[in-house]
């Protein structure tokens, strides 16, 4: 059943990419078009398409120039098959490779609560370039806040160290361990890990997928396809 539905996700992504990949190469001129769908503060206009365990996601974002040396991106995710839904803000100071990130997440069940929970979240990230810029760190530090009805109100910390490997031209991998710390509420200490991984087939288009286990051996599998515009 697992291996049916794998096959399922790519080939709907596959068919996804092919007929965005025409669109694309109609409007724009993507051979001249950089971005960098590893780099967690890349700032750029996208649409996808993707599916997990839980369903279909579908998303969309907007980035630009903000003033200065700083760029913006807001990015909005419907998430298996629109049972819950993430907003969230990015503020980039390019001369310093720091991010500001204000993030939010609605409606979501998590194992740990009796209901829907919201969640809200503020931080701040930065870039570390590694082996002639071919890898790259992103220490994480994020202060949280978790509430709804009937559900316990829980304030929390989490640190996250997220690293991106190019391994060749377009096609890179990485990891992102993870610590939450609940302050106040439930009793949130949990390691999180991720390994991902990513293809650009052309300029501004591509492929990623992920995995995620919990503490508690939870698996989640994702795959998305995206445009950059």
């Amino acid at each position: 059943m697992y291996k049916n539905r794998t096959l399922t996700v790519l080939t709907v992504l596959a068919c996804t990419l092919i007929s965005l990949s025409s669109f694309a190469m109609e409007k724009y001129n993507y051979r001249n078009y950089q971005v960098n769908f590893s780099d967690p503060l890349a700032v750029y206009s996208n649409a996808g398409i993707g599916m997990s365990n839980d369903g279909v996601d579908i998303f969309g974002g907007v980035g630009g120039y903000l003033s200065g040396s700083f760029k913006q991106q807001l990015q909005v995710e419907a998430k298996g098959d629109l049972a819950y839904y993430n907003v969230n803000y990015l503020a980039v100071d390019t001369s310093s490779d720091t991010g500001f990130l204000v993030d939010s997440v609605w409606s979501r069940d998590y194992f740990w609560a009796p209901k829907k929970a919201n969640n809200s979240s503020f931080g701040v990230i930065k870039k570390i370039p590694l082996l002639d810029n071919r890898l790259h760190l992103y220490p994480t530090l994020k202060f949280g806040y978790i509430w709804g009805d009937d559900v316990e109100s829980t304030s929390y910390v989490k640190a996250a160290l997220e690293s991106r490997f190019a391994v060749i031209q377009g096609f890179w991998v990485g990891m992102t361990p993870s610590y939450i710390h609940g302050m106040k509420g439930y009793n949130l200490d949990e390691w999180n890990g991720s390994l991902d991984a990513g293809y650009m087939f052309i300029n501004g288009m591509g492929l990623s997928a992920q995995t995620v286990v919990d503490s508690h051996e939870n698996t989640e599998y994702r795959a998305n396809a995206t445009l950059a515009f």
